[in-house]
């Protein structure tokens, strides 16, 4: 019989508005069609910078156990057979009861977009998220905009934000986010989730590469124009009812990725390179997806191809598919 994880006896000591001191009863719910699939079960608490892992031996469709400390943000990772990433549960701010979802969904409630320029002159990541309901202000269910002079001073919630770094900047937007570097990484390994649009060289011609910025875990980003991309986990739940196995824009992507964690899991490649666009990987404890590909423009231009990319990958993190 296979142990499991057990951090102590069970006694709450202490409930604040964004972290638990005690002993905190934690519960992994797996929903059964799941089971199966999970070869590798990963905890990872956060307190603060400071990032806890543990693997939990013994899987079953619900595990509970305890944990002696605070906790900012706690973050379940399941892995299959082969290692890569296929589920996430996240918790935190006095939730402690998590679900195991497709990777990255459920992770956030509010949207912050680190943003100068408009990308390729759309309006298009506000109209998407008006659309799904969304209103602007600093609470669940609303986004905001930061332009670069603000980044510095912007102080990111782990537990409720997504933070998109939108694609197409100018030059002096990237040296920014390259300037503050650190604060952006810190917030995804201390269970933030991230979309990082890494679709550069684009209208206003900024280049990441040249702004000097480590993406987390050290990924690459390598120019590639490419018109058609391809889904590479058709049953994920992102791409429900998306009959097509290939989608088109003027350009699907500008830039693959290479470099990536062993356990990354790949949602998208570029059909001519044959490389990954579109993934989600774990980095501390939090979630990063990143593509190389102009969702913005395709949002208005292919909004029956790329186009439906952007406000299903949104809706994931969000919890609202």
């Amino acid at each position: 019989m296979k142990k499991m994880l057990f951090f102590g006896a069970l006694m709450l000591l202490f409930v604040s508005s964004c972290s638990l001191i005690g002993y905190n009863s934690i519960t992994i719910n797996i929903p059964s069609e799941y089971l199966s699939q999970i070869d590798k079960l990963v905890v990872s608490i956060a307190e603060g910078d400071n990032v806890e892992e543990q693997e939990i031996e013994e899987i079953s469709e619900k595990i509970s156990f305890t944990h002696w400390g605070k906790i900012d943000v706690i973050m379940a990772y399941a892995y299959n057979l082969q290692g890569i990433l296929l589920f996430t549960g996240k918790g935190g701010d006095g939730n402690l009861n998590i679900t195991l979802d497709y990777a990255g969904a459920n992770a956030a409630s509010h949207v912050v977009i680190f943003q100068d320029g408009l990308p390729w002159n759309t309006t298009s990541m506000e109209d998407m998220l008006i659309a799904e309901g969304f209103t602007t202000g600093e609470g669940e269910n609303q986004y905001e905009f930061i332009t670069s002079d603000s980044i510095p001073d912007f102080e990111l919630n782990p537990y409720e934000d997504l933070l998109i770094i939108a694609n197409d900047q100018s030059q002096t937007f990237y040296n920014v986010i390259g300037e503050n570097n650190d604060m952006v990484n810190a917030f995804v390994n201390a269970g933030g989730t991230i979309l990082w649009e890494v679709c550069d060289n684009g209208w206003a011609y900024g280049d990441i590469k040249t702004a000097g910025i480590v993406l987390p875990a050290e990924v690459e980003i390598n120019l590639r124009y490419e018109s058609h991309n391809k889904i590479m986990q058709p049953e994920h739940k992102m791409f429900d009812g998306i009959t097509a196995t290939e989608l088109y824009n003027n350009y699907a992507s500008h830039e693959y990725l290479t470099n990536l964690p062993a356990s990354t899991n790949i949602l998208m490649n570029g059909s001519d390179s044959n490389e990954p666009t579109l993934v989600v990987y774990p980095y501390g404890a939090g979630i990063v997806f990143m593509t190389g590909q102009p969702l913005e423009h395709a949002y208005v231009y292919q909004p029956d191809s790329m186009g439906l990319i952007l406000p299903r990958l949104v809706k994931l993190v969000l919890g609202k598919m």
